[in-house]
């Protein structure tokens, strides 16, 4: 993995995670691929091994630290609108009806952890930023959702990949910057 970009990505046994490790590797990314259940993830692993990419699994243990030398490094955390307050507060706003509480909650909770997280590593070569991918068809929503896996996946990978002078603490979606 010596002077190839190395991508972790966490929930990637399927879904959104899966797609974005796909489209990591086909870029060039050595990705790790993290998963909880080990079956699960080595299976993902294996079945993007399959279609010829650097893709390794790793437990997805949050009580163990990865030492990694996270020069330049990228922290994509993904989020929704729903986690937007200016977006959800507002009555001619596209998500105002639906108020799913603890979800909502979570995710406005992980947009301020981004904030902070960004602030914090302010003078790092380390970008943090917050994603949107939009309503995708998901086991989360029952497959409702009328975007695939793969374009929910576009905008994670586009922050993956941003050059140093790139933005930091931000809320985006694929259509650009997204109110907190």
């Amino acid at each position: 993995m010596k002077n190839k970009k190395v991508a972790l990505v966490t929930g990637a046994n399927k879904g959104i995670g899966f797609e974005v490790s796909r489209q990591l590797a086909r870029i060039g990314f050595t990705v790790l691929l993290g998963a909880r259940d080990k079956a699960r993830g080595e299976g993902a692993a294996g079945k993007l091994r399959n279609e010829g990419f650097d893709v390794r699994y790793v437990a997805a243990d949050l009580n163990r630290a990865v030492e990694s030398g996270a020069e330049n490094a990228r922290i994509v955390n993904l989020s929704s609108g729903l986690g937007s307050l200016a977006i959800n507060g507002d009555a001619n706003g596209p998500f105002y009806q639906a108020k799913a509480l603890a979800y909502s909650a979570s995710k406005a909770a992980l947009n301020m952890f981004t904030v902070n997280l960004a602030y914090e590593l302010r003078d790092a070569k380390i970008k943090v930023n917050s994603v949107s991918p939009g309503y995708v068809a998901t086991d989360l929503n029952g497959h409702s959702g009328p975007m695939t896996v793969k374009e929910g996946a576009s905008e994670i990978v586009r922050l993956a990949q941003l050059p140093d002078d790139g933005p930091s603490g931000g809320f985006f979606s694929k259509e650009g910057s997204y109110p907190w």
